[in-house]
């Protein structure tokens, strides 16, 4: 289901409940960061499983923790995606949103991917992906340059 014109406030809103929603189904935070040249990186792991992997392609460019980075990216492995969905906003039950019941009972499948897209950041990129069938969500806040990778 493809989401244009996403206001500001409600993508704002469903970026802070993704956050809050990582940080209370995940204990184990590890905080790296990365000189990559002219850009510093704040990269949050919530998952026990990325960090070797992280540390071993990006061991070349951790550094210590600069005064300021340009951006922050989030990395977490989400097992329960259907809660992650409910916790992001009540705007994804069907039994709130006719036009998701209506594309749910065309497709006939309990629950669809969801793109949402900003055309006055990228008209071809959604700026929030939920994919249900490979199980992944990805998402950009673009006032505080916050990637999630999930």
């Amino acid at each position: 289901m493809r989401i244009d014109n996403l206001s500001k406030e409600k993508l704002r809103e469903y970026n802070d409940n993704l956050l809050n929603y990582i940080k209370k189904n995940n204990s184990d935070v590890n905080v790296l960061y990365l000189d990559l040249g002219i850009k510093k990186v704040k990269l949050v792991c919530f998952s026990k499983l990325f960090l070797p992997h992280i540390q071993k392609q990006l061991d070349f460019s951790l550094c210590d923790k600069p005064n300021n980075v340009d951006a922050t990216i989030i990395l977490w492995h989400e097992k329960k995606i259907d809660d992650l969905l409910k916790n992001i906003s009540n705007d994804f039950n069907p039994r709130n949103n006719l036009r998701l019941r209506v594309e749910l009972l065309v497709a006939k499948t309990k629950m669809l991917d969801i793109q949402f897209f900003d055309d006055t950041y990228l008209l071809h990129k959604p700026i929030m992906n939920i994919d249900i069938n490979n199980r992944i969500i990805n998402s950009y806040d673009r006032e505080n340059e916050t990637y999630f990778y999930g």
